[in-house]
């Protein structure tokens, strides 16, 4: 699954909190082995993944540029600077959407996949 989700740009459709996408600032983030960078709105935004399996990645603290204040940067930054659970599906429109889920301890101090964090569709270019 690692290779489907590097080398495409993925394109925040929904999240948490965040209300909905804006089509004039959209968020995006691309992957590689060892890294994730993309657009927080007007902001690039860039971190080290230190965890990368078939099921699971961990991102550090997004570090971004300032070329303009946007609260809903703002608020991504903190909620993707996380562990998350990851299923790339089929999407209603014949292509596929990376689902990120919060990282659970189960009743035995397991980490286990929780709610679903955010939403994302592949970019075709």
């Amino acid at each position: 699954m690692i290779g489907t989700v590097v080398g495409n740009k993925w394109k925040l459709e929904e999240a948490d909190g965040l209300g909905p996408p804006l089509d004039t600032h959209p968020i995006t983030l691309t992957f590689d082995e060892t890294s994730v960078f993309g657009r927080t709105g007007c902001n690039n935004a860039k971190s080290n993944l230190s965890l990368f399996t078939d099921s699971q990645l961990r991102i550090g603290r997004l570090a971004t540029t300032r070329s303009e204040v946007m609260n809903r940067g703002f608020s991504f930054v903190r909620l993707m600077s996380n562990a998350f659970y990851y299923d790339v599906v089929d999407s209603i429109d014949d292509d596929i959407e990376l689902l990120l889920y919060e990282v659970v301890l189960d009743e035995d101090w397991e980490e286990v996949k929780g709610d679903l964090v955010a939403r994302f569709s592949r970019v075709l270019e």
